[in-house]
């Protein structure tokens, strides 16, 4: 059956979930390069990203830049000082077809990256 909203607006979801998935990105040690958080799934498969977990160790606040290949920016964040933050996505970021979930950032930070999302084909 069809899910209906309070105004009679059908509810669909953003695509057919094939399998969930989720991955990790360590930015300790990096400068400017970009690293895999949830490696590209396979041909005609596309990632959406759900949510994200940023946490920041170090002293200096920084910006996140999430990337779906193809080169392609997803968006971005703050990684504050001495914590971090929880995305959640209700519209979820897409990545290319067969291509990586990948954090940065601009400098050289205390920053852990933290990823979950799905699969699908469309």
């Amino acid at each position: 059956g069809k899910s209906v909203g309070p105004v009679g607006e059908q509810i669909t979801a953003n695509a057919p979930i094939t399998k969930w998935i989720r991955g990790t990105a360590d930015l300790r040690v990096v400068l400017g390069a970009s690293v895999t958080a949830i490696p590209a799934q396979g041909a005609s498969i596309f990632t959406y990203i759900t949510g994200i977990q940023l946490a920041n160790m170090g002293s200096a606040s920084v910006l996140v830049t999430f990337a779906g290949g193809l080169g392609s920016i997803l968006g971005y964040s703050i990684a504050p000082a001495g914590g971090g933050s929880n995305i959640l996505y209700p519209n979820a970021l897409k990545t290319g077809e067969n291509s990586a979930f990948t954090a940065s950032i601009s400098g050289t930070a205390s920053v852990l990256v933290s990823a979950q999302g799905f699969t699908a084909k469309i």
